[in-house]
């Protein structure tokens, strides 16, 4: 019985190293591995407009992916809008597949726990997204946006294009 188990752990162990090894080939052989990133103006290339730079880095070619915001930093407002058209994404399967949206902010925070496996998230300004019932199959949602105060200018709602592309009865 002892040799059987001085066998099996020496198996574990090549398998363990031959994964190790495997691993770390792939890693050799990515493209750009320990390179920097090449650095890529807001602005197209005079050759072609609109076309993203591209680079050599050893034998593969790279096409640099331009930084919407300076730093590559999103800006609160647009993670706000950003999660309120996902959590909006969300509400609508609860809908779908309840056949009924939730009543309330709190049936909602309830229904995507459940469903999704998610806790309601705060907006960038640490406020609760919030949900509103319209009718048995539409819902809201939104953020009350950095003044934390409903029914203002700088309020984030769901964009017009996410609710187009929703089926109609």
């Amino acid at each position: 019985m002892r040799r059987h188990d001085v066998s099996l752990r020496h198996l574990v162990t090549m398998l363990c190293i031959a994964a190790i090894a495997a691993f770390s080939f792939g890693c050799s052989d990515r493209r750009s591995e320990g390179q920097k990133p090449v650095h890529v103006d807001d602005e197209p290339s005079a050759g072609a407009p609109g076309a993203p730079q591209q680079s050599q880095v050893g034998e593969y070619e790279h096409v640099a992916q331009v930084q919407r915001f300076p730093g590559g930093i999103e800006p609160d407002d647009y993670k706000a809008r950003k999660l309120v058209n996902q959590l909006f994404n969300y509400c609508i399967g609860v809908c779908s597949a309840n056949q009924e949206c939730p009543a309330d902010l709190e049936a909602a925070k309830e229904a995507t726990r459940k469903q999704f496996g998610f806790f309601w998230p705060r907006d960038p300004w640490g406020n609760f997204y919030q949900y509103k019932r319209i009718d048995v199959q539409t819902c809201d949602v939104w953020s009350y946006g950095p003044d934390g105060v409903d029914g203002t200018e700088d309020d984030v709602h769901v964009a017009k294009s996410n609710r187009d592309d929703l089926p109609t009865n």
